[in-house]
């Protein structure tokens, strides 16, 4: 399955879909083309999704954590 089909039918974005894929588990099951890039057939869409969607809230609470440590800082520099 192309990603950019997935990304459109579970409503996410491709990039990011793309990014996870190459650092997943399913790695070599992914397929970079000059048409574009592809999912092998063989692989669990369902578990794909589901290991993105742990792979995203992850990066969240990581993004959210870094957003907190910038504003203590920044906080603690502006009392300066």
């Amino acid at each position: 399955m192309k990603t950019k089909d997935f990304a459109s039918q579970y409503n996410i974005d491709k990039n990011e879909l793309e990014s996870f894929l190459g650092a997943s588990e399913y790695k070599a099951k992914v397929k970079y083309g000059f048409t574009g890039t592809s999912i092998d057939d063989s692989v669990d869409m369902g578990a794909v999704l589901t290991s993105f969607n742990i792979f995203k809230s992850k990066k969240s609470v990581e993004d959210a954590r870094i957003a907190q440590k910038k504003a203590v800082e920044n906080a603690r520099v502006a009392q300066e």
